[in-house]
């Protein structure tokens, strides 16, 4: 694999930041939570309800049966609604352990770690949790959102689930900004494949680009508001990633893209309706620039000159997007995402996209990896000489 020097883009990425006329937003930080102790990791499991049991189930670690277990109580990562019921353990790293919780007989039917179901078993009005040995923490058990991957491009889809609200979202529930993130995060997906963005990022090692809404749940203290979507190309091993906020107001539309990069104690930068901001690779060279327009839409291009605009149908993007290219046709863009069933439908133009994902985890269940070629259907690849 080739080498990327990421000094040059840096540099160049500093100097757009730290000039005396740039506008700001503060920003108020949530506050770091207390690491494990040393030697522990920290983990979040999720007890998943049976329907019909009760609305809220709190448990509590019983501490005979895991005397090195501490159950932590920490709301960005113990949580409860009328889904599920998340709780918080430090534990030591490497080992075999089944800890136990006080919980009544039926009450849950399914314990995730990050994505994965754990063995359990019930007894005595107990339950006893199969734990595997692990080696660092794994706290993202409160994250429901599906992972669409395709090439140099990775889109994180939150399903926003009232049952779930947390945090800032916990009284209010921001519906139509949601619906707004939920279009605007394929339409975005639209231009990274029309304009081939995916591709030359993938080619070029330049990282990935990852395409986001916001959370309604605040998972593993995730504080993810005010709503927002972000685009950003997140560098290889996360060095001077530049990530976006752009915001957005209670019609669904765009307002303001609030800039910083990770990795270096930079200023954030606020780029309102009009003001281009470029996100440069690793080696320093344009990958793409963002144009909020003036009407809160979103205009993306590359240094060729090629662009795409993106435009809301309606009052906002949460009647949907559309998606034009150059001198192309605009591309409609819908989306419906039925938590019931798990089945996220995306209509862009005449094609008709269904994911199917688990209701409890957001992970994705429909087949993405390309079944391998028949051996007959393999052909080797040889030089004949010429006579």
């Amino acid at each position: 694999m080739a080498k990327i020097s990421i000094k040059t883009g840096v540099a160049a990425f500093a100097a757009s930041l730290l000039f005396a006329a740039a506008p700001s937003l503060a920003q108020e930080a949530a506050p770091e939570p207390a690491p494990a102790p040393p030697g522990m990791v920290r983990i979040t499991l999720k007890f998943v309800r049976t329907a019909g049991g009760p609305a809220t189930q709190p448990l509590r670690l019983v501490p005979d049966s895991c005397g090195v277990c501490l159950q932590g109580a920490d709301p960005n990562f113990a949580h409860e609604n009328r889904l599920e019921t998340i709780v918080e353990l430090d534990l030591p790293k490497g080992r075999y352990l089944e800890p136990a919780f006080e919980a009544p007989a039926g009450a849950f039917r399914r314990v995730i770690l990050q994505t994965g179901d754990l063995p359990f078993q019930e007894e005595g009005g107990r339950l006893h949790v199969e734990l595997p040995p692990l080696d660092a923490d794994a706290v993202e058990a409160g994250e429901v959102s599906t992972h669409v991957v395709g090439a140099g491009y990775v889109l994180r889809f939150e399903h926003a689930d009232p049952a779930r609200r947390a945090g800032a979202y916990a009284a209010t529930f921001p519906t139509i900004q949601r619906q707004a993130a939920n279009a605007l995060e394929f339409a975005i997906r639209e231009t990274v494949m029309e304009l081939g963005l995916g591709e030359r990022v993938q080619r070029e090692q330049l990282g990935v680009i990852e395409i986001m809404g916001f959370d309604t749940n605040d998972p593993h203290g995730h504080l993810d508001a005010p709503p927002h979507i972000h685009m950003h190309l997140r560098w290889p091993y996360n060095t001077g990633t530049q990530i976006g906020h752009f915001y957005l107001t209670e019609a669904g539309r765009l307002s303001v893209n609030r800039v910083g990069v990770t990795g270096y104690h930079l200023p954030s930068r606020a780029f309102g309706p009009g003001e281009a901001f470029t996100t440069l690779s690793p080696k320093g060279t344009v990958a793409y620039t963002q144009t909020i327009t003036a009407d809160g839409g979103l205009s993306i291009g590359v240094a060729d000159g090629r662009a795409c605009t993106i435009e809301p149908v309606g009052s906002g993007f949460g009647s949907g997007a559309l998606v034009t290219c150059d001198r192309n046709a605009p591309i409609a863009i819908q989306v419906k995402d039925d938590l019931a069933q798990g089945r996220l439908e995306v209509r862009t133009g005449a094609v008709v996209e269904v994911f199917h994902y688990d209701r409890d985890t957001g992970a994705l269940t429909s087949p993405s990896v390309r079944p391998p070629e028949e051996a007959s259907g393999v052909v080797p690849t040889f030089h004949l000489d010429a006579p």
